[in-house]
């Protein structure tokens, strides 16, 4: 990533891939995509892959009391995020406060108010690098905030404001079912929606956030399907995360939803997003729970594992 900001927006990047989905040729080097290695192996890669696993490090160096690592590997997340141009990877990694916050010693007032320190002093320093550093101010103006550009209708984000125009537009035609992703009729070789394509008019490819197009897509039956399975499957992950003060597993799937704010994808086979599914299945073998006090103790029978207040007959001798 360092590499390509500062010596070469190619280096190790699938040009051909990225010049397709972006059109990114003309593209400045403050708006230029710059996804590196996640280029190869898919464009989503950076915040579904490379973000989740960076919250369970974070996580496991905090709760090994390795601050400064911890803190090393937030600054680290921040700058892939930044220097990528990616809106919903910076806002798939937002989550790192809450990560940053959590704490075994819940009842000790000077750890609580250090985790505060550490975090306001992480981002007054952002902010500080973003309106003194040239670079990332320009960053900050021509492509996350897009303030350069003038009017809203000129810039990206404007997309997203369409989308909800589009989807109050067109959801009422198919409410139940959806419209279907692709359209297959005579003449319709797998294309959308003709009315949707009429009412974006080029302004936007899609409905361009996630979480109205699943419903305009599938409609109240499959996007309920959905969203059921998203609230169950979070629900357990926070519950079991915050018995073993592991909450990387919850921050990490839910970079899903949150990313959908800007892009389009309901897919969970992506490395990271299935680690918080394993950790979470598996938090007993690397992880205690915290008592109140901030002392570590093993978990209990219902936590699905047997108390050590529990003992066991001897096995039979068969001499």
């Amino acid at each position: 990533m360092m590499m390509q900001q500062f010596y070469d927006r190619d280096f190790l990047q699938n040009k051909k891939g990225l010049e397709t989905l972006f059109e990114q040729s003309y593209l400045s080097q403050a708006e230029f995509r710059m996804l590196s290695i996640y280029s190869w192996s898919g464009l989503l890669d950076l915040m579904f892959y490379f973000v989740p696993i960076t919250f369970f490090v974070i996580n496991y160096k905090l709760n090994h009391n390795k601050v400064f690592q911890a803190l090393l590997y937030t600054a680290i997340l921040i700058v892939v995020c930044v220097f990528s141009k990616s809106r919903s990877s910076m806002i798939a990694a937002a989550p790192v406060i809450f990560i940053l916050q959590n704490s075994y010693q819940k009842k000790n007032i000077s750890a609580y108010y250090n985790r505060m320190v550490i975090i306001t002093t992480l981002l007054f320093t952002t902010y500080i690098a973003f309106t003194n550093i040239p670079m990332l101010t320009k960053i900050l103006d021509d492509r996350i905030l897009e303030t350069s550009k003038g009017e809203l209708e000129n810039r990206t984000m404007n997309t997203r404001l369409i989308a909800f125009e589009a989807f109050a537009k067109c959801f009422p035609d198919a409410p139940l079912l959806g419209a279907g992703n692709t359209k297959y009729a005579s003449g319709g070789i797998g294309r959308w929606n003709f009315k949707l394509d009429t009412f974006l008019a080029g302004r936007s490819a899609q409905i361009h956030v996630g979480l109205i197009d699943l419903f305009y897509l599938y409609g109240l039956v499959g996007g309920s399907f959905f969203a059921i399975f998203s609230v169950i499957t979070l629900r357990k992950l926070y519950r079991k995360s915050k018995i073993y003060n592991f909450r990387a597993v919850f921050w990490g799937l839910m970079a899903l939803p949150i990313a959908n704010f800007g892009i389009v994808s309901f897919n969970v086979m992506s490395a990271g997003l299935l680690l918080s599914f394993v950790l979470c299945k598996n938090l007993d073998v690397f992880c205690e729970i915290p008592d109140a006090a901030g002392k570590k103790k093993l978990p209990t029978e219902k936590d699905g594992l047997p108390s050590e207040s529990i003992s066991y007959p001897a096995p039979t001798s068969w001499g």
